[in-house]
């Protein structure tokens, strides 16, 4: 009697943790479901920006606020939020966007990254609407309020991309110094680091982008005294030296190096290859 009694006892509480665990699965898949249809309905928008009918736009809207209130702390309402500031912006209704970014910020104060990354698309939202001096604001905050974001690395690029985009030269090639500054500056804070790493390369890239030849080859010649460059960034000085400064001695000199210090790495292989091509 007792054996039956405690093998009913077990079956109740498997059934009540069966029902439990398929509970949440179907509270899961709810969401999945809401966020697919809600997601469905606003790519016409997304495709067709400012000419879908307002009530259409209400109802996409609304099927986004539907998830925000079933779920508030979720990922699926912070992604919600996100969308329907989207949404706004494709409406060119900027202000309401921004007004759904700040509430991300004030909910979310205490997570740099993705504060970081808010105030980026704040910075995004004045740009699409042509207020690249409201623009620097937000992307000046990051660096001062995120500096340790990998947000507030990108954004000295960017700002420099943007004026070469739209052929401020002058403005650019000031940007980009300030861009090598800043890179710097954190590169000297943390050697060695994967910070620090990173900015040495955004400091190739920008001399690059500027087509400062030279500048980029001297950096990179600083670095290799530094680490020892690997094969691929020493193909990249021979690229640089062989297409932009017309210098094949150089080039083949760092082609010889490849192929002495690292004779099975595939840029070796690809070496050979173009070296064969030159006696042809």
């Amino acid at each position: 009697m007792k054996k039956i009694r405690k093998t009913r006892v077990i079956g109740v509480m498997f059934c009540l943790c069966l029902v439990l665990l398929t509970s949440g699965c179907s509270e899961q898949y709810k969401m999945e479901r809401m966020v697919w249809h809600a997601d469905q309905a606003a790519k016409p928008i997304f495709i067709n920006e400012g000419s879908v009918p307002s009530y259409e736009f209400k109802r996409v809207m609304d099927m986004y606020r539907k998830i925000i209130d079933a779920k508030p702390d979720s990922g699926f309402a912070l992604d919600a939020k996100f969308k329907i500031a989207k949404l706004y912006i494709s409406n060119q209704e900027f202000d309401q966007a921004r007004l759904e970014y700040d509430q991300v910020l004030e909910k979310y104060k205490d997570n740099p990254e993705l504060s970081a990354n808010t105030v980026f698309l704040k910075a995004l939202s004045y740009e699409q609407e042509k207020e690249w001096s409201e623009a620097l604001k937000m992307f000046d905050l990051i660096i001062k309020q995120y500096p340790e974001t990998s947000q507030s690395l990108s954004v000295p690029m960017y700002i420099a991309n943007y004026y070469m985009k739209n052929e401020d030269t002058v403005s650019a090639v000031q940007a980009y110094k300030t861009a090598i500054d800043y890179y710097q500056e954190i590169a000297d804070r943390y050697p060695n680091s994967k910070a620090g790493l990173l900015c040495e390369n955004m400091i190739v890239r920008a001399y690059m982008e500027m087509s400062s030849w030279n500048d980029a080859l001297n950096y990179m010649q600083s670095l290799d005294s530094k680490y020892k460059l690997g094969p691929d960034t020493l193909m990249v000085m021979a690229q640089i030296y062989k297409e932009k400064l017309n210098d094949p001695v150089k080039m083949r000199a760092i082609y010889n190096r490849i192929l002495e210090e690292f004779p099975d790495h595939k840029v070796a292989k690809y070496v050979k290859q173009l070296m064969e091509q030159e006696k042809e």
